[in-house]
């Protein structure tokens, strides 16, 4: 008889994988593994970039028209589809530094890394879960500590700043890890509230 796995422990083992295909290609202090969700709703010729501001310590995360690009804008976030063509993976947020020199960015050579992800996360079923993302080192979040993102659904803006660690609280949701030798958590998600208004529909779901 099949062992039957909950969510939290097929998460782990599907994380333990991907860390062992980050080990053999030494790349476990320049990928992660994220969380696919959104808060909002944007078009084809919408982009989400991360802003960073580093005088505050904190990310805010804002919805870009695609002719919005600049040179300063890297990939720092991926999806992987089903199909077994170049196109297997594709950018769902980007990053925005005047310190684009010191990025270690995506390279060709990181495609055969994304290939054998894309096949654990196929094997589990686990491609509208889990995506891939570019470790940056945008906020200093020391070991008593954690960075959480709150959302403002209907300005279509997320911040993410850091705050002392606690306990997972009721509606937050970790979305990031960092799969060093300890599988270590490195994001919180909690959705803000207007609690004076409550006209807005909420939601907290995976990318289809």
């Amino acid at each position: 008889m099949d062992l039957v796995l909950d969510k939290e422990e097929l998460d782990t083992v599907v994380l333990q994988k991907i860390k062992g295909i980050f080990k053999k290609y030494n790349c476990i202090n320049k990928y992660g593994i994220c969380l696919l969700h959104k808060h909002f709703d944007f078009s084809d010729r919408e982009i989400l970039v991360a802003f960073n501001h580093s005088d505050k310590n904190r990310v805010t995360l804002e919805v870009l028209s695609e002719s919005d690009r600049t040179l300063t804008m890297v990939e720092c976030m991926w999806k992987f589809s089903s199909s077994s063509d170049e196109s297997f993976y594709y950018p769902v947020q980007w990053y925005c530094t005047e310190n684009i020199q010191n990025i270690n960015e995506f390279i060709s050579g990181d495609v055969e890394i994304f290939n054998e992800v894309k096949e654990v996360l196929k094997e589990y079923s686990y491609l509208d879960r889990f995506g891939i993302y570019l470790i940056v080192d945008d906020i200093l979040v020391r070991n008593d500590e954690m960075s959480v993102e709150y959302t403002d659904v209907e300005s279509r803006i997320s911040e993410i700043g850091v705050y002392p660690l606690r306990s997972k609280e009721e509606g937050s949701l970790e979305t990031r890890w960092k799969l060093s030798d300890s599988v270590r958590v490195v994001a919180i998600c909690r959705l803000y509230c207007n609690y004076e208004n409550y006209a807005h529909v909420q939601r907290h779901a995976t990318v289809n």
